[in-house]
């Protein structure tokens, strides 16, 4: 959930930029977290699923990502499209960031956890 925050927090900062040195410290700041948030969402999605049945849940959780991104572009571009502001597009990938908070603060995970490891 940290990296969500993190991304929303990033979200609204590059909503705000005004130059390229900003852009290019924002990059530099997303590189830190996503390749330890990606590692860390495959790893803890593979703590609470069974082992006979990763396969399937792992094949859900790679076309959900490829939903992901066809979606989020799509609904940038579109809002750019429409309202020829790209500040108010990338204010609107924040909105996905809080859906993607609000849906994992659902999750228990200690629950998640011991039913996949107790037999089916």
């Amino acid at each position: 959930m940290l990296s969500l925050i993190i991304f929303l927090l990033f979200t609204i900062y590059a909503g705000n930029m005004e130059s390229s040195s900003e852009f290019w410290l924002l990059g530099f700041a997303v590189a830190l977290v996503l390749g330890g948030s990606q590692s860390l969402s495959r790893s803890l999605f593979s703590g609470m699923l069974p082992s006979t049945r990763s396969a399937e849940f792992f094949s859900f959780f790679a076309i959900s990502s490829k939903f992901a991104s066809i979606f989020g572009p799509f609904t940038f571009a579109l809002l750019v499209d429409l309202t020829g502001s790209n500040r108010i597009a990338i204010f609107s990938l924040a909105t996905f960031f809080l859906l993607g908070i609000i849906l994992l603060a659902g999750v228990k995970v200690d629950q998640a956890r011991l039913s996949a490891d107790t037999p089916t």
